[in-house]
């Protein structure tokens, strides 16, 4: 997490020195609100856990994963990729994923994907294709597909109907 931490904080920085857009300050802000989420714990996100209480029941192993896909969200994350990082097994890796969340960790990464993008369109100006890049999606259409299974609405129409005066 403070690897990702540093990286947004850097990338905030040189947003800040260059200021060489008018996409300047929504860009910085889209990057503290990335860092805000980078630091939330499994524990206080009761969005994506249905209460704190049930995540004490959760795994060791599980809490792992949670951590790290909360903190490694916007890259390519594979579930063999997750094996080998937490050197298990991927019937292990999925079947205690699953029984601690209800999720698949497939679901559980679209689902914090989409909290982020939600979050990004209602509270920046960044272009729907700097969203889908940020959050870690490679391909627009997909990500809009995913957006609209998942929340109802296309990212434009959502933000048509959720977004806030930005200052």
């Amino acid at each position: 997490t403070s690897a990702i931490i540093i990286q947004k904080l850097k990338l905030l920085n040189e947003k800040l020195t260059l200021q060489n857009t008018s996409y300047w300050p929504c860009q910085c802000r889209s990057y503290l609100l990335e860092i805000l989420f980078s630091l939330l714990r499994p524990e206080e996100n009761e969005k994506t856990f249905c209460s704190n209480h049930m995540v004490s029941n959760f795994s060791k192993l599980t809490i792992d994963v949670i951590c790290y896909l909360q903190s490694s969200y916007n890259q390519k994350i594979t579930i063999d990729k997750l094996t080998q990082v937490f050197h298990t097994n991927r019937t292990t890796l999925l079947s205690d994923f699953e029984k601690s969340t209800g999720l698949s960790i497939n679901k559980y990464l679209t689902q914090l994907r989409m909290e982020m993008a939600t979050t990004l369109l209602r509270d920046t100006e960044l272009t729907v294709n700097e969203i889908c890049e940020r959050i870690g999606f490679s391909d627009i259409s997909y990500f809009s597909k995913s957006f609209k299974k998942e929340v109802k609405y296309t990212p434009s129409k959502y933000r048509q109907i959720n977004s806030h005066e930005i200052y």
